[in-house]
């Protein structure tokens, strides 16, 4: 069966309910239709959707009909049974990715969380500490059994499969269930206590509560969630992540626990790198809207056609990555800049590298990180062996991408005399209504 299989599901159902006809909101846009059955069916349902969830909710006996139908002819208990009955590779995708857990060092610690899971009855595993020891581990977890991760410390990692959503700590905050992929920037970026960073494409906060963690709470984490590229395909994408974002950001980074988050709405592309509020920022994550190649299991099918994925709209996504990187590693201080995406594209990852590289390369360097990381970027391009890539199939995680810019050293020891100068101008300013960024705890 082909990758249309879901998508044939999902017009069937749209085409017998006629909701294209019926409904003048969705403008006979079927990729749009498409997408809101797959939600409606397949999803958690829409939340605050304003005029879109009333236009499903109107015809949600029509849709169920339908689905009760389409199992009754193939003679299956689950809609998902048409796709993965035929269709054995996404199955064994999804399937072949553990579940990763970061643990929350905000309110507990790795121990404690260890020590509760094996007082619960698991059992965990070790291994040498090298990498072919590590995945072979992995290969080997069975129910009831977990394990900690080689790289990124306070990261465990259980059998695919896992359900942990119910779990106490998870429930508590303790836990947070985040791909390890995911990880890395937050881990590569590592700013000290006391640091003041910018998270630029914030939302959904997996992220920003790793800095956070990282550093503590003692610091300022400068968050915006309205850096989102909107593609004439990702009408449902504007409501998901522009509307909700806000909301899913504070209800994540409140169960967390994190303190040190400074919101900002604007826009990062039009924030003034030479805005005084911005003047201690030494460390931003750049991790930008992209096509999202990377996901297992992603449902491109749902919203992309052959003009959607066209070399086009790639370019375009290209673009403002390379711009919102350009305009992170022009804020004057800062001294560290992470990028990364969860693409497998050359278009959104090292083709970006190289065109931030042309422009900056004066000021910055990218540096090598994770040394012992065997999956780089690809040969080609120069600075490829600096990056990291991952894949489901070579580290059994989501698909992503990671370069870390460095600021070189003559311009670091430029940057250092200049905050020293700004530092002495502000202890002889006696002007008390000064509006200063807390940094430090």
């Amino acid at each position: 069966m082909s990758d249309t299989k879901f998508s044939d599901i999902l017009q069937e159902i749209v085409d017998s309910t006629d909701i294209l006809n019926r409904e003048r909101l969705l403008k006979n846009d079927r990729y749009l239709a498409q997408t809101l059955v797959y939600d409606s069916v397949f999803g958690k349902g829409l939340f605050r959707a304003g005029k879109l969830k009333q236009t499903m909710t109107r015809h949600k006996a029509d849709i169920n009909t339908e689905c009760d139908r389409l199992k009754c002819n193939a003679g299956v208990q689950d809609l998902l049974d048409l796709v993965s009955s035929e269709n054995g590779h996404i199955d064994k995708e999804v399937d072949s990715i553990p579940r990763y857990v970061r643990v929350n060092t905000l309110k507990t610690t790795t121990e404690c969380v260890i020590q509760e899971f094996e007082s619960d009855g698991w059992e965990q595993l070790t291994y040498s500490q090298d990498y072919d020891s590590f995945i072979g581990c992995i290969g080997r977890l069975g129910d009831g059994q977990f394990m900690k991760d080689l790289h990124i410390p306070d990261l465990l990692v259980f059998p695919p499969g896992t359900d942990l959503h119910d779990n106490k700590f998870c429930e508590s905050g303790e836990i947070i269930l985040q791909d390890k992929a995911s990880c890395f920037p937050a881990f590569i970026l590592s700013p000290p206590e006391g640091a003041c960073v910018i998270d630029c494409c914030a939302a959904p906060g997996n992220k920003t509560s790793h800095l956070a963690s990282i550093m503590q709470n003692k610091g300022c984490v400068f968050i915006s969630v309205k850096n989102v590229y909107i593609l004439i395909r990702e009408k449902f994408l504007l409501l998901t992540k522009v509307k909700r974002g806000m909301k899913v950001l504070k209800e994540l980074i409140n169960k967390a626990g994190v303190t040190c988050v400074e919101t900002f709405r604007q826009n990062f592309c039009m924030a003034d790198p030479e805005d005084e509020c911005f003047s201690d920022v030494e460390y931003i994550l750049v991790d930008p809207s992209c096509s999202g190649s990377g996901i297992v299991g992603r449902m491109n099918h749902v919203t992309d056609d052959d003009s959607s994925s066209s070399k086009d709209r790639l370019q375009n996504l290209a673009a403002f990555q390379t711009s919102i990187l350009i305009h992170a590693l022009s804020f004057p201080n800062v001294k560290k800049v992470v990028y990364s995406t969860c693409s497998v594209l050359e278009e959104e990852n090292e083709e970006v590298v190289e065109k931030v590289m042309s422009e900056m390369h004066e000021k910055f360097k990218v540096k090598k990180v994770v040394p012992d990381w065997p999956d780089r970027g690809h040969e080609c391009f120069e600075h490829a062996s600096k990056c990291l890539r991952m894949s489901s199939e070579k580290a059994l995680t989501n698909g992503f991408f990671v370069a870390c810019f460095k600021r070189r050293k003559e311009k670091l020891e430029s940057v250092e005399t200049n905050e020293k100068s700004g530092k002495r101008k502000c202890e002889n300013n006696d002007d008390k209504n000064t509006k200063e960024t807390k940094v430090d705890s």
